[in-house]
């Protein structure tokens, strides 16, 4: 990869000196830089994933505990979290609670199924969320009563980030 960098470096520079030999195109594309490999998130281990959700348990804030609770129980990226809308959640008799994901990062949707604990980490946030006005969708611009929202206003991914960081 650093090679190929490093070529398309010298035919810029041979560009910007105004070498009269230089080529006269283009020789190496931006897009044929290699794209450094990227590890793929990891799954916890069984035990420190048992005592995160156990810290979490203790969480003082309802949003977050409910927040941190449906990322792991729903395999969910923060955008689609916060996202959500109140009518996410559909129930299938005798196959249990689905999670309806947005639209998002790959502009795809899916539903993932929902285990008890994160059912419940939901249900005591709509108990203290109440009742909130309709924003405005930022892909739609339609109206919309998304699931986490405080205050007439909806989290954004900056004070996401800062709230559970310690």
């Amino acid at each position: 990869m650093h090679a190929v960098i490093n070529l398309r470096s010298f035919f810029d520079d041979l560009t910007a000196w105004g070498w009269a030999d230089r080529p006269a195109e283009t020789v190496v594309h931006r897009a044929d830089i290699p794209r450094p490999s990227a590890p793929l998130p990891r799954a916890l281990a069984p035990q420190t994933d048992s005592a995160l959700m156990k810290d979490v348990a203790n969480l003082p804030d309802t949003a977050a505990r409910a927040g941190i609770t449906l990322l792991r129980g729903g395999g969910l990226r923060l955008g689609e979290l916060l996202d959500l809308e109140l009518d996410c959640l559909w129930d299938l008799p005798g196959h249990g609670t689905w999670l309806k994901v947005p639209l998002g990062k790959l502009n795809t949707e899916r539903v993932v199924p929902l285990d008890d604990a994160t059912l419940a980490a939901l249900d005591q946030w709509m108990s203290e969320r109440g009742s909130q006005r309709a924003l405005p969708h930022p892909r739609t611009g339609r109206p919309a009563d998304f699931l986490f929202t405080l205050r007439g206003t909806r989290p954004s991914r900056s004070q996401t980030n800062r709230s559970t960081t310690p």
